[in-house]
């Protein structure tokens, strides 16, 4: 469980595993307190993070690059360092892959497969990550 000090029209996000997104505001307060507690409770393959961590983290992967890879396998998209990395990635997911390709995407928000990554991303918060 996640116990937090609110003020009025602060917000905390929790995404799913499919990857949508949770938001609890607080809108008021009981008139003797500046302040009110909340509690959130929810299993653990749900990511509950205040707003504000949780747009320093996508702030965190927007910065990181993005790489689409494909081959005989299913197509993945992967956040790493270099296009390199991303290849050593997907062949530990599938080694008996061949004429594996890597693509940076220029706009990954856009990709079928981001808010996956994002989600990803959340939970672990280490590079490479990839679905």
């Amino acid at each position: 469980m996640l116990i937090l000090s609110v003020y009025r029209g602060d917000a905390t996000t929790i995404t799913t595993p499919a990857g949508e997104t949770i938001t609890v505001r607080f809108l008021g307060q009981d008139g003797r307190h500046a302040n009110c507690r909340i509690g959130i409770d929810a299993p653990n393959n749900h990511k509950i993070l205040r707003e504000e961590l949780r747009q320093k983290l996508q702030a965190q992967l927007s910065g990181i690059p993005v790489y689409e890879v494909t081959s005989t396998n299913p197509t993945m998209l992967i956040a790493a360092q270099n296009h390199h990395e991303a290849l050593a990635y997907y062949l530990t997911q599938h080694p008996d892959s061949q004429s594996q390709q890597a693509q940076w995407l220029q706009n990954p928000p856009m990709h079928r497969l981001y808010k996956q990554l994002e989600c990803l991303w959340l939970a672990r918060q280490e590079i490479p990550v990839g679905v």
